[in-house]
């Protein structure tokens, strides 16, 4: 599913080839109380100088990361639970940057990754690694 704007809220998204959820080219769609899982890839990419205001969601069971967050992304993360994917909670690829409030990142592969632009707010999140 690819969003650019508007409100996507208590929805399920699931079992998608690739990512459950894709913000770009400029995107700010508010996602909130939205269950987004069982993707082939990851819960939500946000690209492209995407944004997104991402709130009070459940991200699990993707086959890799909870968010990826790319080239020239930038979105505000709060109050989630990003919990059981594959590999990261949360990647911040080359050029992504954002805001991550409260969230809750247990039970990944990995944590987090960081490259790219710097990340401005991360505060207050849960982690949890896998034994």
């Amino acid at each position: 599913v690819l969003f650019r704007s508007g409100s996507i809220e208590g929805n399920e998204i699931f079992s998608n080839a690739y990512s459950g959820v894709e913000i770009k080219d400029g995107g700010n769609p508010v996602l909130r109380n939205n269950s987004i899982y069982d993707a082939g890839e990851n819960g939500i990419f946000v690209n492209n100088e995407g944004l997104g205001t991402i709130i009070d969601n459940e991200i699990r069971d993707n086959a890799h990361a909870g968010i990826v967050v790319h080239e020239g992304g930038s979105p505000v993360v709060r109050n989630n639970r990003i919990n059981g994917n594959g590999y990261e909670a949360v990647w911040v690829r080359a050029g992504g940057a954002g805001r991550f409030e409260n969230n809750d990142l247990s039970n990944n592969g990995f944590v987090w990754l960081l490259s790219g632009r710097s990340v401005r707010y991360f505060s207050s999140c849960r982690i949890c690694l896998v034994d």
